[in-house]
């Protein structure tokens, strides 16, 4: 957990390093959509830094947050008009499309959201590690590992279950 919070810290600031210098050069010829998006992704990696400090903190609330932090970043979608893939610290994506397969493997904060005529051939992606996370943290519970290491000596470990006798 502490790996992953880690790769997330790191994301959020690579990625918020790469949309501020963006927000600057929306002027008045700009459609709205753009600035809502410039918008969006910061608050995006602000989520996810904030989440990934909960996380090295041991707050309980951290594993909702970081499950829906990894939501954005699970699939990439590319189309003739249509591009979508955020990434935000260390990523493998195993990817699809236009008769190829291949992976992307980085560490840094990835954002392309682009619509139009693109000329792009039809393709998907599934960030490995994203998925792996959901994962681990719908079958895990984390904090329980983490709660049982802490405080060994608890009735519960010592006597067995309630209801049940050592002779059972």
């Amino acid at each position: 957990m502490k790996i992953i919070a880690v790769t997330q810290v790191w994301g959020a600031a690579t990625g918020t390093w790469l949309i501020v210098p963006q927000l600057a050069e929306w002027g008045p010829g700009t459609r709205l959509v753009v600035p809502l998006l410039l918008i969006a992704l910061p608050c995006f990696y602000t989520l996810l830094g904030v989440t990934a400090l909960l996380v090295l903190r041991n707050r309980k609330a951290a594993i909702f947050w970081l499950a829906a932090a990894q939501l954005p970043q699970l699939i990439l979608i590319q189309t003739p008009d249509f591009l979508y893939r955020v990434l935000a610290g260390a990523f493998v994506v195993l990817r699809a499309g236009g008769g190829e397969l291949g992976f992307d493997v980085g560490v840094t904060s990835e954002a392309t959201i682009r619509w139009g005529d693109l000329g792009l051939s039809t393709g998907f992606g599934l960030n490995i590690l994203a998925a792996g996370t959901l994962w681990y943290l719908a079958v895990v519970d984390p904090w329980a590992e983490y709660e049982r290491g802490r405080f060994p000596m608890r009735a519960e470990d010592q006597l067995g279950h309630s209801g049940r006798s050592k002779r059972e």
